[in-house]
């Protein structure tokens, strides 16, 4: 799936993307980040992720840059 980065949470270590493909914001763990340093990361930044069902809605993983 593909999305952009929405917003970034610094202090806390996570964010939210946005993607055309489900409603709402995906939130993401600085964890997921696979071939970026979360420092690195900026609002605008194109990636592709998989999802995953969490209780409290869907969430991000094996996130990619590109």
């Amino acid at each position: 799936m593909k999305g952009e980065v929405k917003r970034i949470m610094d202090y806390r270590g996570y964010g939210f993307i946005s993607s055309d493909d489900i409603d709402g914001d995906i939130f993401f763990h600085y964890t997921e980040l696979k071939n970026i340093n979360f420092n690195e990361l900026k609002v605008g930044h194109e990636v592709e992720f998989e999802i995953r069902e969490d209780p409290r809605g869907p969430q991000a993983e094996n996130i990619m840059v590109i």
